[in-house]
C-alpha cells in the first residue's frame, strides 16, 4: 500500500489510474529485496503506460504459492525482444 501511494501523484500526473487490488495474503521474505523489485516494476509500468493505467495484484495459484502481478496497459514487449 506504500508504494501505491508513492506512485499514484505520479501516476495522476500522467493521467493513469494506479490500482491494488485486494490482498489477504502475508508474505515472508526479504522485505527490502521485495519492496525493490516492486517499485522497479512499478515505475516502469507508469513510465511506458500512455493510457490506462497500472493493476498490483496479489494472486495464489493452483500450486499454492503466492504471485505479486504488476499489470499495465502499456504496448509491452516486442515478441522479439
Amino acid at each position: 500500500r506504500g508504494l501505491i501511494e508513492q506512485f499514484s501523484s505520479i501516476a495522476a500526473q500522467r493521467g493513469l489510474t494506479l490500482r491494488m487490488g485486494p490482498c489477504a495474503y502475508r508474505v515472508r521474505g526479504d522485505r527490502r529485496l521485495t519492496r525493490r523489485i516492486l517499485q522497479n516494476l512499478i515505475s516502469n509500468a507508469l513510465r511506458y503506460t500512455r493510457t490506462g493505467g497500472v493493476l498490483v495484484d496479489v494472486r495464489r495459484s493452483a500450486g499454492g504459492a503466492i504471485r505479486i502481478e504488476v499489470v499495465d496497459t502499456g504496448v509491452g514487449i516486442a515478441r522479439s525482444d
